[in-house]
């Protein structure tokens, strides 16, 4: 059986003046850049869940009662490029790879 969680989401840049928590200056990122905002159950008042473009690394160790723990590694490249087309977009501005 499969499960689905959700680990963050990518607003369109001219979108994100209308959600105060999705925007954060000090990070000097353009209006018209992407960041990855890491879906937390609470947002913390630093707003260390909004990640500009780059490269992160998340481990994850995923287990249950009922079996052995699975360890693995994510790379997620957020480039800040925007596309109206969601392929495009899936491949050109950001990506997710197993490493």
């Amino acid at each position: 059986m499969e499960k689905h969680c959700d680990l963050g989401h990518i607003l369109k840049p001219n979108m994100r003046a209308f959600f105060p928590a999705e925007e954060n200056p000090s990070l000097g990122v353009g209006r018209d850049a992407t960041l990855l905002s890491l879906d937390l159950q609470v947002q913390p008042f630093t707003m260390s869940h909004l990640l500009p473009p780059g490269t992160y690394r998340l481990r994850l160790l995923i287990a249950a009662a009922n079996a052995k723990p699975v360890e693995r590694s994510f790379e997620i490249i957020v480039t800040g490029n925007w596309l109206d087309d969601e392929a495009r977009m899936l491949s050109e501005g950001v990506a997710l790879r197993i490493v």
